[in-house]
């Protein structure tokens, strides 16, 4: 089996900020509600942003950008 080349840097931030847009519209799908689950969420989603931040040479803004654009598309 031949290796797979390595996922480039620009399509492995493509794809984390995928992830974040996803779990922030899973987020904001709970509305005002605040059941255990939306903490758990609220959470990981918490931690995913700081490694994010870490590991994937993503900014700030770029995350709040994310953040903002789901938040307007939810309410």
């Amino acid at each position: 089996m031949t290796p797979r080349p390595p996922i480039s840097l620009e399509k492995r931030k493509e794809r984390y900020l995928e992830a974040v847009r996803d779990k922030m519209a899973k987020l904001y799908a709970y509305g005002e509600a605040k059941p255990p689950a939306r903490e758990q969420l609220w959470h990981e989603i918490t931690g995913f942003l700081e490694a994010g931040k870490v590991l994937s040479n993503v900014t700030t803004e770029e995350l709040q950008a994310i953040i903002d654009d789901e938040h307007l598309k939810a309410f």
